[in-house]
């Protein structure tokens, strides 16, 4: 089991685009952390690892609220979130 713990930030949350796995507050804070490719669902995160494969992250429900909320287009603050694969 793998885990990784992401920050996002007031920027990410800006830069997001509400309803998108590529490009949501999420992805967007692993993208910038890790520098690698990363996708979402409601549930599960994404991450391409520098060997090229792809890790499935489950979203603790903390982050699922939180990405519900953001895509409802409610406001929602900086957090940091642990996944775990």
């Amino acid at each position: 089991m793998k885990t990784i713990t992401i920050q996002v930030t007031q920027q990410d949350i800006i830069s997001g685009k509400r309803n998108s796995h590529g490009q949501n507050p999420l992805t967007l804070a692993v993208k910038r952390q890790s520098h690698y490719p990363a996708y979402s669902t409601p549930e599960v995160l994404s991450k391409q690892t520098s060997a090229g494969n792809w890790i499935d992250y489950t979203l603790p429900s903390k982050a699922q609220k939180f990405l519900s909320t953001f895509n409802a287009g409610k406001k929602v603050q900086p957090a940091t979130f642990t996944l775990q694969s």
